[in-house]
């Protein structure tokens, strides 16, 4: 059977860029000069894998988002506005100003701005 290691790379303290690639808690780091290709690769498959993991989950967390805080100015405790009694979106559509304002972080004014851009 073929033994297999999980290396990673590491960075200096304070620094943006990897200084050692570590094989195990028990070996020693092998540390790299600035100009070593294997080292310019690594840099690129990290910075191509950030860039994966960025635009993979971007548009998930914008989808995530409760579609009230779609509303502008609602967010942080309105936020939860759709979920508050109202059942969703249409509720929020069909729900009077006052009934609006009594959700915890709707004032009366954000309430009538929130009613503005439904109607």
């Amino acid at each position: 059977m073929m033994e297999s290691k999980l290396m990673g790379v590491a960075k200096g303290v304070g620094a943006s860029r990897i200084r050692a690639i570590v094989a195990s808690a028990h070996e020693k780091p092998l540390q790299l000069f600035p100009d070593n290709p294997a080292l310019h690769l690594i840099q690129q498959v990290r910075d191509q894998e950030h860039r994966f993991a960025i635009s993979g989950h971007a548009p998930s967390a914008v989808k995530a988002q409760p579609p009230c805080w779609k509303i502008s100015g609602v967010g942080g405790a309105a936020g939860g506005l759709c979920s508050n009694g109202f059942g969703g979106l249409q509720g929020v559509y069909q729900a009077s100003l006052e009934e609006l304002a009594l959700v915890e972080g709707v004032s009366l004014s954000l309430a009538e701005k929130i009613m503005q851009q439904l109607h």
